[in-house]
């Protein structure tokens, strides 16, 4: 069966954009934030390494409780490596931070949902994300490192819990 070349090209164009539009993806950062989970609230940090040669990209999330888990995004957001500590479990990390990961960096697919409804700013960058009673909405854009515009601040919430992160540093 032939592919028409135009959803080939629009494809590779979707591929081209997606940078531009979620422009976390590709950089290593430190962000730290509140998650709001059964009525209580968990101060988080996570630590985010972007490896340009691989385009991987690792994730390690801490809390007062010691470290939540760390994981491997590869370059098309699939999932290379896992660890979670004993005080999460390991379908609860998949289901949340994995999830919460990839709507970031913008990996459509990777997220389970038919429909995913996207909005940008005036500057063509995501300003929010929703889908299935999950939303995620990138905020506060502010020039960060060598002119990099990068959303401040990112609010998550879905059916169970509410995260709020905050950009605190750009890494090298």
């Amino acid at each position: 069966m032939k592919i028409p070349f135009f959803v080939i090209a629009f494809f590779a164009s979707a591929a081209l954009c997606a940078q531009p539009v979620f422009p976390l993806r590709g950089n290593s950062y430190v962000q730290r934030g509140i998650l709001e989970y059964g009525g209580e609230e968990f101060p988080i940090t996570g630590f985010v390494k972007y490896f340009g040669l691989s385009s991987e990209t690792a994730i390690v999330v801490d809390s007062s409780m010691g470290n939540l888990a760390k994981f491997v995004l590869g370059s098309d957001g699939s999932e290379k490596s896992l660890e979670v500590s004993q005080v999460i479990p390991e379908r609860i990390v998949r289901k949340t931070m994995l999830r919460d990961a990839r709507a970031v960096f913008g990996y459509y697919g990777l997220l389970g949902a038919n429909v995913v409804k996207m909005s940008k700013n005036l500057r063509g960058f995501a300003a929010d994300l929703k889908f299935d009673g999950y939303s995620v909405k990138f905020s506060d854009y502010k020039l960060w490192g060598e002119g990099k515009l990068l959303p401040q601040t990112i609010e998550i919430a879905s059916d169970s819990y509410k995260l709020k992160l905050t950009l605190v540093a750009l890494l090298k």
